[in-house]
C-alpha cells in the first residue's frame, strides 16, 4: 500500500478463532508423522494414542478451541494424566501453528525471521535464540523448542529492531 492509502478495516464482529489451514495440515500429515519428522517422542504415548489424539488436536486448531479444552478431550487417551494431555495440546498446537506460519512466510517471500522469546517457560536456549535473531528463514530453529515453549517467530523487519 502507498503511504496515503488506508489499511482496510477489519470486521472484528465477523472474526472467528481458529486456523483451518494449520488444522488441515496436521490432519493430512498426521501427528505421528509430524513428531517423527522432528525427532520427537513422547514417553509413554503409543502410536495408537497419537492416532487417537491427532484428529482432536487438528479439529481444535481449526476451530480455535482452547488448548485446555483440547487437553480435556485428549485426557482419556493418555491414561487420565491431565498435565500430559495439556502439555501435548499446547506443544502440538504451537508446532502446527509455527509450521504453517513458516510456510506462509516462505510463500510470501520473507527472507528472515526473528525469534520472539517469552513466557513463563523461557529457558536459556530460547533467550539465546532470540539474541541471535534474525535468522535466514531456512536456518530458523524449530519451534516450539521444548514442551510448553511460549516462543514464536515473526517476519524480520529491520526498522522494528531496537538499537
Amino acid at each position: 500500500m502507498g503511504t496515503n492509502e488506508k489499511t482496510p478495516a477489519v470486521d472484528w464482529n465477523a472474526w472467528k478463532p481458529g486456523w483451518s489451514e494449520a488444522g488441515q495440515t496436521l490432519q493430512e500429515i498426521g501427528l505421528a508423522k509430524i513428531l517423527e519428522d522432528y525427532g520427537i517422542t513422547i514417553p509413554g504415548v503409543s502410536a495408537t494414542t497419537l492416532t487417537q489424539i491427532g484428529p482432536v488436536l487438528a479439529d481444535g486448531i481449526a476451530q480455535g478451541v482452547s488448548t485446555g479444552e483440547v487437553g480435556r478431550k485428549n485426557r482419556e487417551f493418555v491414561g487420565g494424566d491431565r498435565q500430559l494431555a495439556l502439555t501435548i495440546a499446547e506443544t502440538v498446537t504451537a508446532r502446527a501453528m509455527e509450521s504453517t506460519s513458516h510456510a506462509t512466510y516462505a510463500r510470501n517471500g520473507v527472507k528472515q525471521l526473528d525469534w520472539l522469546a517469552g513466557g513463563p517457560n523461557e529457558c536459556d536456549d530460547c533467550a539465546d535464540n532470540a539474541a541471535n535473531s534474525p535468522y535466514a528463514i531456512d536456518d530458523f530453529p524449530t519451534l516450539p523448542f521444548h514442551p510448553n515453549c511460549a516462543c514464536a517467530s515473526a517476519a524480520h523487519c529491520e526498522s522494528a529492531r531496537r538499537p
